[in-house]
């Protein structure tokens, strides 16, 4: 039972040993940084357009940010 913990002592030991130590530099210079400013989100900026083509309902994708369709109109079933 004593060999066991010996073993268990020096196998921790020797695994602390091994572990590489990671050391960050942290900066301090927030220069670059302005006060108000806007953040953007990661929301999606398209939407769905609806509209009636001969009686029929079709949807288009709409690049909010860019102010343009993506692809063509789709039938919705």
């Amino acid at each position: 039972m004593k060999k066991m913990r010996v073993r268990l002592a020096l196998v921790l030991i020797a695994t602390a040993l091994c572990v590489p130590s990671v050391s960050v530099l942290a900066s301090t210079d927030v220069s670059g940084i302005t006060v108000g400013a806007q953040m953007s989100t990661r929301e999606p900026a398209y939407e769905w357009v609806y509209k009636f083509i001969d009686g029929k309902l079709y949807k288009r994708l709409f690049n909010i940010k860019s102010g343009e369709y993506i692809g063509e109109w789709i039938p919705v079933v």
